[in-house]
């Protein structure tokens, strides 16, 4: 009565009790610690058991059998099949042999079972649904079709559970064709009525194939729907990026009064993480604390990845706090956080704690410890990461570890020990490749990167969209036209001008640094779709190779295709103007772009006009615009134009407004060489 109730330390008291016991007590106590999950203890009791001189029969070895199959510890399957050989009983029984091919699949341990299963002298639906099982487990879709070929050819009949690993399979393989027979046939047979699994593993498949409508409507037929009903669809949502409604079917699944297990809490928490949605996980929280679930390995780090995720650090630190167990994966999620919010000091902080509690880092927790390394640009941390790295030889087994380091090298500025890193890693791949180029365009070496990527291309590493636009970037650095003429035709090739605006504004942005405009103005007028950055690129062009006519006709002509400008632009326009004197104009755009456009003026719109301002004469104006502006650079602009214009009281006043700020000897050399004694000196 207790054992089935799942009162077992009750069970186990009045056992312990028991003056006399027999095989049919052993055996009962056996069988409901493997039903309940606790097959340590019952493989304890089978073992005590024996020494008791209790000999085990099958009912025994099952009981044993199932205790290994919870625990998935293949020596103890090993050591309990060890005793059915001596016996004999797996050919003998077939529900011991049945139960030893189900033990051996579920330890993951295939050819074993296939073995055991070989051997039974007669095989039926128990032995080969065990075995199909293991297979499904195993996420081998084709082998499971393949002896169920075999099974229905030997004229057995499927059960229920034959059709839930079918199902099983079909969600493997992503085979909605093959999931709508099983599906079919199901009905057929009245199944869906016989047993619950049967629709939930139905709902599971449609929901994993992403066939997320029928999986609703055979969730919405379902006579009864179970939290695995409504977790199979929850997950569907989830997993194919429909985090909202997933949230959504949660709520309703609440309303229903169904409660969440941890695999369902596991899922909303990845739901909230993916949208960040914190206060709804917040609420999920609260259903964990209720549940008591809150201390749960699993559980607690899917908190703290949501939390997280989500910017609310001190949230996440509090249920790490709060772990009984801190694995190698609840240290991880934590520093990602406060790698990925900035917070890089603690990140590195959280990795020696984490280091002297002799946690070991694992590939994941390497790569964020390199990525707060790289934000600091901190080498000497990174350099010690790198030498664990190299201790454990994760360099041969991970490549994204190789590529952590060709980042943190390069954007610390040791180029020469990022190209070696590079060049030892086994799988040369697009993402090191793309930070060493990056890296050597930045620092004004972009011959050098040309070099590296001709290298790596000639080793067979394919380009990507990224890789193009860098490598466009290291032409325009050194004004590389023939070779831009190159990636150009490549880039033609593979169509990509259609697929990804980004290359193409690369690309006119590389022929305008170059000066072939014509190859630009083309580039531009074959875009399918043109934004303000496409426009940008070419207005610019123009403007750094003096053909400044061009560029008011090309802004107004943006403006009249409905492209609304950006700060950017409006400080190429109004350089341009500043350059040709329109006074005017630049009024005008100035104006335009705070009311029209509601772009706000930084500091280098203000010195543009107040440049322009000044080569007009205007001083007084451009007194007035900069105010009591505080930047250096802009006050040397005014007292310049105060000298040119020979303005001696304004450029005074300047310099009084000024000298608060700096004793920088420059200025008081500008107000120097505007005073005319200073020039009948020279």
């Amino acid at each position: 009565m207790y054992v089935k109730s799942g009162f077992l330390i009750k069970a186990q008291e009045v056992f312990d009790r028991l003056n006399v016991r027999n095989e049919v007590l052993w055996n009962s106590l056996i069988v409901g610690y493997g039903a309940h999950g606790h097959g340590e203890v019952g493989f304890q009791c089978f073992k005590r058991m024996q020494l008791e001189g209790f000999f085990p029969n099958s009912v025994t070895f099952i009981g044993a059998l199932k205790t290994c199959s919870n625990m998935a510890v293949p020596s103890k399957g090993h050591e309990v099949h060890a005793m059915l050989e001596i016996q004999g009983l797996v050919q003998k029984d077939l529900l011991v042999g049945s139960t030893l091919i189900d033990t051996y699949s579920k330890c993951g341990l295939l050819p074993q079972a296939r073995q055991v299963f070989d051997m039974l002298p007669e095989k039926n639906v128990v032995a080969w649904t065990a075995l199909l099982g293991g297979y499904a487990a195993d996420r081998n879709g084709m082998e499971v079709f393949h002896f169920f070929e075999q099974m229905e050819s030997s004229g057995i009949s499927p059960s229920t559970v034959t059709y839930v690993y079918l199902l099983k399979a079909c969600s493997s393989l992503g085979s909605t064709d093959k999931g709508r027979a099983v599906h079919i046939e199901v009905e057929r047979k009245g199944l869906l009525k016989v047993d619950p699994n049967v629709g939930n593993a139905l709902v599971d498949m449609y929901a994993k194939c992403n066939v997320l409508a029928i999986a609703h409507e055979v969730f919405d037929n379902l006579s009864r729907r179970t939290v695995v009903s409504w977790t199979a669809l929850i997950t569907g949502y989830a997993e194919h990026g429909h985090n909202e409604l997933a949230l959504q079917l949660y709520d309703e699944m609440q309303c229903e009064g169904i409660t969440p297990n941890v695999v369902t809490l596991i899922c909303v928490l990845q739901a909230c993480k993916s949208i960040r949605a914190a206060q709804k996980g917040k609420e999920i929280h609260t259903e964990i604390k209720k549940q008591g679930l809150e201390a749960d390995n699993v559980v607690g780090n899917s908190l703290i990845d949501m939390y997280a995720k989500c910017g609310m650090l001190d949230l996440a630190k509090q249920v790490f706090d709060n772990l009984q167990e801190r694995t190698v994966v609840s240290w991880t999620v934590l520093i990602s956080g406060y790698a990925e919010y900035g917070q890089n000091e603690v990140a590195l902080k959280l990795y020696r704690q984490m280091q002297l509690e002799e946690i070991s880092p694992d590939c994941i927790t390497y790569n964020w410890i390199l990525k707060a390394c790289t934000s600091l640009r901190d080498v000497e941390n990174g350099e010690e990461v790198h030498t664990e790295i190299e201790r454990h030889g994760l360099l041969e087994r991970d490549h994204s570890i190789g590529n952590a380091l060709v980042e943190m090298y390069s954007n610390c500025g040791l180029l020469i020990t990022a190209r070696q890193i590079f060049d030892k890693l086994p799988v040369k791949n697009q993402v090191g490749l793309a930070a060493l180029i990056s890296c050597y365009t930045e620092q004004g070496l972009g011959e050098e990167a040309l070099k590296c990527f001709e290298k790596v291309q000639s080793e067979g590493v394919s380009l990507n969209v990224t890789l193009y636009t860098l490598i466009l970037r290291a032409c325009s650095s050194i004004g590389a036209l023939d070779k831009g003429n190159e990636f150009h035709a490549e880039i033609q090739r593979q169509g990509l001008l259609e697929k990804d605006l980004l290359v193409g504004n690369t690309l006119i942005d590389m022929y305008a640094k170059c000066g072939a405009l014509t190859k630009a103005h083309q580039v531009f007028d074959k875009l399918e779709r043109r934004d303000v950055v496409s426009w940008t690129a070419l207005i610019m062009g123009y403007t750094q190779h003096g053909e400044k006519e061009n560029v008011l006709c090309l802004f107004n002509k943006m403006l009249e295709e409905n492209v609304k400008p950006d700060p950017v632009i409006f400080l190429v326009v109004l350089s341009a103007c500043s350059r040709m004197g329109l006074y005017k104009q630049s009024e005008t755009f100035m104006e335009a772009m705070q009311t029209e456009y509601g772009v706000i003026p930084t500091l280098k719109h203000h010195t543009c006009a107040v440049d322009l301002l000044g080569r007009a004469g205007q001083l007084d104006k451009a007194i007035e615009i900069m105010g009591n502006s505080p930047d250096l650079v802009v006050w040397r602009v005014i007292l310049s134009a105060c000298r040119n214009w020979g303005n001696l009281e304004l450029g005074k006043q300047a310099f009084e407004d000024v000298n608060c700020m700096s004793e920088e000897l420059s200025l008081c050399t500008s107000l120097s060489h505007m005073h005319p004694s200073s020039h009948k000196q020279s």
